[in-house]
C-alpha cells in the first residue's frame, strides 16, 4: 500500500511541475544514490517554484497591461466579421434568387394553368349537368369509376 501511495505522490508532483514521471524517478534515483545531490535537488525545486510563480505573475501583469488594447482589437474584429457576414449573406441571397426565380416563376405559371383547367372542368361538368337534367347517366355506380388516391 505504501508503494501505491508513493506512486500517487510522484504522479501529483509530476502533474504540478510539468516534468514527466520518468524524469522525476530519475532525479529521485540520483538523490537516493548520492546524498550529496540532496542540496542540488532542493535548490532545483526552489528554482522551479520561483520560475513557476514568476511565470504566473508575469502572465497576470502582461494580461492586465495589454487587456484594453486586445479588447479593442477583438471588438473591431467582431465588427469587421459582422460586416463581412452581412455582405456574404446578401451575395448568397442574390445568387439564390438569380438561380431559382425562373423556377419559381414557372411553378406559378403551372399553378395558374392548373387553376384554369380546374375551372374549365367545373364549367364542363356544370354544362353537362344542366343539359342532362342534372343526373348522371351512370347512376350510383359513377363513384366506383373515380380514381382513388
Amino acid at each position: 500500500m505504501e508503494l501505491i501511495g508513493m506512486w500517487h505522490q510522484v504522479a501529483a508532483i509530476s502533474a504540478w511541475t510539468g516534468l514527466s514521471i520518468g524524469m522525476l524517478a530519475g532525479l529521485a534515483l540520483l538523490v537516493w544514490l548520492d546524498p550529496r545531490l540532496l542540496r542540488l535537488a532542493i535548490f532545483g525545486a526552489i528554482l522551479v517554484a520561483v520560475g513557476y510563480f514568476a511565470e504566473i505573475h508575469g502572465n497576470a501583469v502582461g494580461l492586465a497591461d495589454g487587456k484594453a488594447e486586445v479588447q479593442a482589437q477583438w471588438d473591431q474584429a467582431k465588427i469587421d466579421a459582422e460586416k463581412q457576414r452581412v455582405a456574404r449573406d446578401a451575395e448568397i441571397a442574390r445568387e439564390i434568387e438569380a438561380k431559382y426565380q425562373p423556377l419559381i416563376g414557372d411553378r406559378t405559371a403551372v399553378a395558374d394553368l392548373q387553376q384554369q383547367v380546374s375551372d374549365y372542368e367545373k364549367q364542363l361538368l356544370a354544362q353537362k349537368m344542366a343539359g342532362a337534367g342534372g343526373t348522371c347517366r351512370l347512376g350510383a355506380d359513377a363513384l366506383r369509376l373515380r380514381r382513388r388516391k
